[in-house]
């Protein structure tokens, strides 16, 4: 059906459903939708409902709680640097004439890791800190902030998983190799249970021995 309007024009009622559908946004009103799309935003949407006022003390702690978040992969790397450091100087200098000198050697892939690890916490602390202050997200600086904060994170997220994987094909080949040397830590998961059950079981039999 054809509606004739504004004088005499004949427009369809699709293109007047079509009309009323398209919303027009200025370019600061678009800008500041995109604002409010990064990390730390979605997390304070989960964290805190809408509209609600934080006090200051939440406020802190939310900051830290986003940081620790923020920075988990990071940590991770940073932990498995340091055991990858300490097994390659175990082997490297098992035989070396002075061990010392040997251990303080620099090794280059866990400086590596190391040095993306700080950088992206520095990555996350900026960013975290544009996102308190509320500073114009808009501009450049703080795009390529926010993009290098994002593409650090999910790197890093995907080196740790790898670090992980990596972690437990090393623990199963070292059980099938050295058995023994994993012996005491399943006797504790097999330990821990078996007990807990019998202390509970003891447990059960004191109301049953007091009506009897």
């Amino acid at each position: 059906r054809e509606i004739r309007k504004n004088g005499g024009n004949i427009r369809g009622e699709d293109q007047i459903r079509r009309e009323r559908a398209t919303i027009v946004y200025s370019e600061e009103e678009q800008q500041e939708t995109i604002s409010k799309t990064g990390f730390f935003n979605i997390l304070e949407g989960l964290a805190v409902p809408s509209g609600r006022a934080k006090s200051l003390q939440r406020r802190i702690t939310d900051a830290i709680v986003f940081m620790a978040i923020a920075t988990v992969p990071s940590w991770y790397v940073m932990k498995s640097s340091a055991e990858i450091k300490m097994g390659m100087a175990t082997t490297r200098c098992e035989f070396a004439p002075n061990k010392c000198a040997c251990a303080k050697e620099a090794n280059l892939l866990p400086t590596i890791l190391d040095a993306v690890a700080y950088a992206q916490m520095l990555f996350a602390a900026i960013e975290l800190s544009s996102f308190y202050l509320s500073m114009p997200q808009h501009a450049l600086i703080w795009k390529l902030v926010r993009f290098a904060f994002t593409i650090s994170y999910f790197a890093l997220s995907l080196l740790s998983i790898f670090l992980l994987l990596l972690n437990g094909i090393w623990i199963f080949f070292g059980t099938i190799v050295l058995p023994r040397k994993i012996a005491p830590y399943l006797v504790a998961i097999v330990g821990v249970p078996v007990t807990s059950l019998r202390y509970w079981m003891r447990l059960l039999q004191f109301p049953w021995r007091g009506k009897k």
